[in-house]
């Protein structure tokens, strides 16, 4: 399951990638009304289950292997990012994983432009920060996370992969 998935292009791409993964795709209702309108989201069949509604409120779809969170706790508060794991927590399934993509601030090989860069976009978006792997995993446990792997990628830059266990 993809939270926070708007037009489903991740969900397309690891379909077609992984012919037999049944997916989901959970955003906001006005968001996958015009996911639902994609040729690509459409060709995906019952393969795909698509549900409208705020993870901040509402229940996520139960069952879960694996739920992804690309590009999304970076742009909410702590409260708010506690608020979502603990929502992602009570979705997975038995041995569940969570992946999480998006920039992480402490990392050496890009901390001074990453931190750089993002504070000046959060600034102007009047919320959000980049946090550590270990800001995430501490938030994670709280959430009911057992444990928080790094995962190293090719543009730490632009984004990094953290995958927390249950």
């Amino acid at each position: 399951m993809d939270v926070g998935g708007s037009n489903g292009t991740f969900i397309v791409r690891a379909a077609a990638r992984h012919p037999a993964l049944a997916l989901t795709l959970f955003d906001l209702p006005g968001v996958v009304s015009h996911a639902r309108d994609s040729d690509a989201i459409r060709a995906l069949g019952n393969r795909l289950s698509v549900h409208g509604g705020s993870f901040l409120s509402d229940p996520l779809p139960q069952g879960a292997d694996v739920i992804t969170l690309i590009r999304i706790l970076h742009d909410h508060e702590d409260e708010s990012v506690l608020k979502l794991l603990k929502a992602v927590r009570a979705a997975l399934a038995p041995g569940g994983k969570l992946v999480v993509a998006e920039p992480f601030s402490g990392l050496k090989s890009t901390a001074a432009v990453t931190d750089a860069y993002f504070d000046l976009y959060f600034t102007a978006m009047g919320q959000g920060r980049t946090r550590t792997v270990a800001e995430i995993g501490r938030i994670a446990s709280t959430a009911g996370f057992a444990a928080t792997r790094p995962v190293p990628t090719r543009m730490p830059l632009i984004t990094g992969l953290a995958v927390l266990s249950i």
